[in-house]
């Protein structure tokens, strides 16, 4: 017969202030490690950004038409910095564990992880992508839902090699604290709509009385506008330098604790496997 006090054991916290708060200690203790891998790449994109920007100007004024190449030349700089932005993700979610752990930054088989699950990386974000804006279609609540439900995928692929099964196994480690997940979400992003608030208007308060009334093809306007274009790469790159990291390295420690509950394992089994 069944034993009758016997009691399904509760389920176990996510611990989501306990998440936070090494999230936030371990981008403080390793500030310029993390700062440099989220704003370096902005600054990269944004230059090439000004570059080309800058030729395309330049040849409407010379020939009044567009120039085709210009076009494909764009495709492939947003092309490449979409496979840089996704690299990154996993370097900082390998490097963010490697550090819990105490074994350092990793810096070069963090690399190496996440090139070789680039394209299911790429793949999987995609699809994950698609999801999110559905969701989004759908209402607000939904897509956070489903931001969760897919959010470990990367770290699935850099740490347990699961390729396009990674997907499968988001759903599968998420299951049962999503809405917990979608929280350590919100704080995130809310710390970064904050930022990105406050250092927006003061870009504002420095271009007040701005130059896009004035014809921009003379020399001294061209220049004032450059500065314009260097102040806002520089703002994107002090955003990114901070909500990037913050936002991969909660990732990698709700991937952590999601295999702790649901597996046994912890942060030093995943170090291991590179080993």
């Amino acid at each position: 017969m069944a034993d009758v006090n016997s009691y399904p054991e509760p389920q176990a916290h996510l611990g989501v202030g306990a998440i936070l708060s090494e999230t936030f200690g371990l981008f403080g203790r390793n500030f310029v490690f993390f700062f440099s891998l989220g704003a370096l790449p902005s600054i990269v994109w944004g230059m090439i950004n000004i570059g080309v920007e800058r030729a395309q100007r330049s040849a409407i004024i010379e020939t009044d038409a567009f120039p085709s190449t210009l076009v494909y030349t764009s495709f492939v700089i947003g092309l490449v910095a979409l496979i840089g932005y996704l690299v990154l993700q996993g370097v900082m979610a390998r490097s963010a564990i490697a550090l819990k752990t105490g074994n350092g930054t990793q810096l070069s088989q963090a690399v190496m992880s996440s090139l070789s699950g680039l394209f299911p990386i790429m793949i999987l974000g995609l699809a994950a992508g698609v999801m999110i804006v559905l969701g989004f279609l759908a209402l607000i609540i939904p897509a956070l839902y489903v931001a969760a439900m897919v959010s470990v995928f990367v770290p699935a692929i850099v740490f347990e090699k699961r390729g396009f099964g990674a997907l499968g196994r988001s759903f599968e480690l998420t299951r049962g604290y999503r809405w917990a997940i979608a929280g350590v979400m919100i704080v995130i992003n809310l710390i970064g709509t904050v930022i990105s608030g406050v250092l927006g208007a003061i870009v504002a308060l420095v271009v007040v009385g701005g130059v896009y009334g004035n014809d921009p093809t003379t020399l001294v306007m061209q220049d004032v506008v450059l500065g314009h274009q260097l102040l806002g790469v520089g703002i994107e790159a002090l955003i990114n330098g901070i909500t990037l990291p913050l936002s991969m390295i909660s990732t990698a420690l709700i991937f952590v604790r999601l295999r702790e509950i649901k597996e046994g394992g912890d942060a030093e089994d995943l170090v291991r496997v590179f080993e």
